[in-house]
């Protein structure tokens, strides 16, 4: 399957600015412009999973779409996972999480392409 470059790099870029605000917060703590970066890409992937579920139909969809869809569901449930176990991170355990949490955003994205590819 061939790729789109434009989506490959907005992949990068994206997981990129996920993986800065996530190193900017374990410099700095949690302040707001931070907090807000983080929040701004997630409400950002939330407002694209509201579009691609608006137009699905699982009626009319093919084995491999309901496959996409599912793991794109499962995807999301974990990354929400990761992200708030960021908030109980100590300074212990605050790089595990991070990497947990950058992990776990690279299978939404490519769990989202896929699901809108399908």
């Amino acid at each position: 399957m061939k790729t789109n470059p434009q989506i490959h790099s907005a992949r990068f870029l994206t997981a990129g600015l996920l993986a800065a605000s996530l190193a900017v917060l374990a410099f700095n703590g949690c302040s707001r412009p931070e907090q807000s970066n983080a929040k701004a890409l997630s409400s950002r992937m939330e407002s694209n999973l509201s579009k691609l579920r608006a137009d699905y139909s699982d009626a009319k969809a093919s084995a491999s779409r309901k496959a996409a869809m599912e793991e794109l569901k499962k995807s999301e449930a974990d990354y929400k996972t990761k992200v708030s176990a960021l908030g109980d991170a100590t300074e212990a355990t605050w790089d595990s999480a991070k990497q947990n949490a950058i992990a776990s955003w690279d299978r939404l994205q490519a769990a989202y392409y896929k699901a809108r590819a399908d």
